[in-house]
């Protein structure tokens, strides 16, 4: 009977201080993977256990991080696309008038080369 209640006391000790905050760890990161970055675990029951939660608050702030730096990268790819766009317009509208342009003086230079030679 003594085994059995030392047995039971380590048993609910274990269960408090080590099965308790490995599923509160787990349940969060399962929240993390989801997406939410505002879980945040608890666990003071023991030096590693309270590393871990460390290490996991460490993690869940670069993932953050990660996804903030991903959004921006997202948002300046798009203008970039856009300013590219509008670059092409504009070379594209630059050359066309450049290309009139240069029609119009070839026509005033043949104009002014059969001037001259009925002049001669």
């Amino acid at each position: 009977m003594a085994f059995g209640g030392s047995a039971y006391v380590v048993w609910v000790l274990v269960e408090r201080r080590l099965v308790r905050p490995l599923d509160d760890v787990t349940r969060a990161l399962e929240k993390l993977s989801d997406g939410d970055l505002t879980v945040d675990v608890d666990v003071d029951s023991t030096p590693d256990l309270h590393q871990l939660a460390r290490a996991f608050r460490v993690f869940r702030d670069e993932f953050g991080r990660r996804r903030r730096l991903e959004l921006e990268q997202a948002a300046t790819n798009a203008e970039l696309r856009r300013h590219r766009h509008d670059l092409q317009q504009l070379v594209h509208e630059q050359t066309a008038l450049l290309e009139a342009a240069n029609q119009k003086l070839q026509v005033e230079a043949e104009e002014h080369s059969a001037a001259r030679t009925l002049r001669q």
